[in-house]
């Protein structure tokens, strides 16, 4: 499907599920609370439904609903969804299956758990992963009260590996 031939509210119209998600993620919109009935009402409020369409479509598109999930303040979803990928064979020891561990531990409130993986991605080679889990770090950093300093040897680091990200400059 061509999705520069659609738009955002014929989709929704026309309850295309899975094109919603994928639109969404192509155009890189922040639409979580789409993507989380959109995400539902495709796969089923417990995510137990195949969607009819290969493991890597089904996986990616768990992995956006858990994102959604935790922005909408509904982090039992995001553990479902972790649940899901993990039955699906996605690896705990994979660095997607980490970072979204980890984002989950943030909104369960497990900053100690969160920073431990965020610290061990940073310790693998230059991915993006490792770019998210810096820039996670001094989000972590900057939300504790009267850590200012540790919040900016955080973004600092994160500026020494991503040196074009003008919103990191602009908090230092």
């Amino acid at each position: 499907m061509d999705l520069n031939k659609w738009d955002l509210p014929t989709l929704i119209k026309n309850q295309d599920h899975l094109n919603v998600l994928r639109y969404i993620r192509v155009f890189e919109l922040r639409e979580p609370a789409l993507v989380v009935k959109h995400g539902q009402a495709w796969l089923g409020p417990d995510l137990s439904k195949s969607g009819g369409v290969n493991q890597i479509v089904r996986q990616t598109a768990l992995e956006q609903i858990a994102f959604g999930a935790l922005d909408v303040k509904q982090p039992k979803l995001a553990e479902l969804c972790l649940d899901r990928l993990k039955k699906e064979g996605i690896s705990s020891d994979s660095i997607r299956f980490r970072r979204l561990l980890a984002r989950c531990l943030e909104a369960s409130g497990d900053q100690k758990g969160a920073e431990l993986i965020y610290t061990d991605l940073t310790q693998d080679s230059e991915t993006p992963a490792n770019l998210s889990a810096l820039k996670r770090l001094y989000a972590l950093e900057k939300a504790q009260p009267n850590n200012e300093v540790a919040a900016q040897e955080a973004l600092v680091k994160y500026i020494s590996k991503h040196p074009t990200d003008s919103s990191a400059w602009y908090e230092l």
